[in-house]
């Protein structure tokens, strides 16, 4: 028996019948499900199909992977069950900047030749209309890698792009409150800094008042004693 196919954007009418007449002749099929809501039992957008025999399942997985249907190309990959390889980002990668004609097949085709890859999508609106970046899962880090190596800062359907590994959201919110803290004590430093300068400077001025004070006395002195010496005489 084959690892089981992870296929996702599903049209919310697709059944497990519709899907067994879709990967049927390919080969004998094990298992068919499509996932549902607890509650409303509707479908969740996604499933996984089994083969018998491997060489089926990646048939099927080369053959249908974006293929439409229902009007909705299926998004495909080996499932992944372990949750902490999913989460972790090792091998996925973030691309920035795209053009609004690539979609989820376009990125594969483009991707692909840098090593295995598991899955790619175009992150849409709810409107259907691209967002301008998407995602793109490799294997193997070193397919991540060398994707980053030769295609970021390049022009993709004459678009910059900027690629570079994704980050799970926890290390994002720990980068950001590092940054956070970091600014923090950077912006107190400035205000020591700041009190220290206006503390200098009232010290100055202090010393200038008193240099004038004196000069001030001096004058006063010397001014009495020419006068009284004038009247001496």
């Amino acid at each position: 028996m084959s690892g089981p196919l992870f296929v996702g954007n599903l049209h919310p009418h697709v059944t497990e019948q519709v899907l067994l007449s879709i990967f049927l002749p390919f080969g004998p099929v094990c298992f068919v499900k499509v996932c549902r809501d607890r509650a409303t039992n509707l479908s969740r957008g996604f499933g996984f199909v089994t083969f018998a025999h491997r060489h089926n399942a990646e048939n099927a997985l080369d053959t249908l992977i974006f293929s439409e249907l229902l009007g909705k190309p299926m998004r495909m990959m080996w499932a992944q069950h372990d949750s902490t390889l999913r989460k972790s980002g090792i091998g996925n990668i973030i691309i920035k900047g795209l053009a609004r004609d690539i979609d989820d097949l376009a990125l594969y085709d483009t991707f692909s030749c840098f090593g295995e890859v598991l899955s790619s999508r175009v992150v849409c609106d709810s409107n259907g209309q691209p967002k301008g970046y998407g995602f793109v899962h490799y294997a193997t880090p070193e397919g991540a890698e060398l994707a980053i190596k030769k295609l970021d800062g390049m022009l993709l359907n004459d678009h910059l792009v900027s690629i570079c590994h994704y980050k799970p959201y926890e290390e994002r919110q720990a980068n950001q409150n590092a940054n956070s803290k970091c600014c923090k004590k950077k912006d107190n430093t400035d205000d020591d800094i700041t009190v220290f300068s206006r503390a200098a400077i009232n010290n100055k001025i202090k010393n200038v008042q008193r240099f004038f004070f004196l000069c001030l006395c001096v004058c006063v002195c010397v001014t009495i004693y020419n006068y009284s010496l004038t009247e001496s005489f």
